[in-house]
């Protein structure tokens, strides 16, 4: 089978979400200090060698997506990614919440996260 009709039947059968660019750069923006409280809260192994590495590759990835991509860029994610933006965003959500003053830009903004870490979930079925 050609290399393009298993490209698009693959696109066909894995879940992907189609995002924003505002979107792929809120996932960036908050990758970068989940991943500083990974160093600084884990102890050295090489569990967490390969954590950081993951998380930086794929900031990587989605600043590419997000400084290339149109808007609905199709943002395909393995398991672990999924975990790892929903840890990133759940980190930043509690942080906003106790740093920030309330206010009604603040809870939008932390409820358009939120929704974004459910569309994540919903679409790669991680458990609610």
């Amino acid at each position: 089978m050609p290399e393009s009709d298993v490209a698009r039947i693959r696109r066909q059968i894995e879940p992907a979400l189609p995002v924003s660019k505002g979107a792929l750069s809120v996932l960036g923006s908050v990758l970068y200090p989940y991943q500083k409280l990974v160093k600084s809260s884990t102890p050295p192994s090489a569990r967490r060698r390969m954590l950081l590495a993951t998380i930086e590759k794929l900031r990587t990835r989605i600043t590419t997506l997000s400084s290339q991509g149109a808007e609905g860029t199709r943002l395909v994610l393995t398991d672990e990614e999924v975990s790892i933006i929903d840890q990133a965003l759940t980190f930043f959500i509690q942080s906003i919440k106790s740093i920030v003053p309330a206010s009604q830009q603040r809870d939008e903004t932390l409820e358009a996260c939120r929704h974004l870490q459910f569309l994540i979930k919903e679409t790669f079925s991680l458990p609610l």
